[in-house]
């Protein structure tokens, strides 16, 4: 008990933490659902301009037709417009060439 005694107390050190975020309108589902929808734009915007290819192969299954790449990107109409400050929403438009099928 004699060392418990001559224990030194510690004490709690002063904690600053950042202010919280403004409140936002939106519920969690919603923040939620909207991010979502940024990310499939993404995904669909890579899949459309990024899987370009100039020779396809095929190993056991025959491989799809590669990309026409410069004629597919003339065709697809995109816009651009801010959503809030800090939130760009992109929108892609169906590509009008023949034969393109973005399943």
């Amino acid at each position: 008990m004699a060392d418990d005694a001559k224990k030194k107390r510690l004490k709690l050190l002063p904690e600053v933490l950042p202010a919280p975020p403004p409140a936002s309108e939106l519920g969690p589902r919603q923040r939620t659902l909207n991010n979502l929808g940024r990310l499939a734009a993404l995904a669909t915007a890579a899949a459309a301009f990024g899987g370009c290819k100039d020779s396809g192969y095929a190993v056991v299954d025959p491989m799809p037709a590669p990309t026409r790449c410069a004629e597919l990107a003339a065709t697809v109409h995109a816009e651009v417009t801010w959503k809030t400050a800090s939130t760009v929403v992109l929108k892609l438009g169906k590509p009008g060439l023949t034969g393109v099928d973005l399943r």
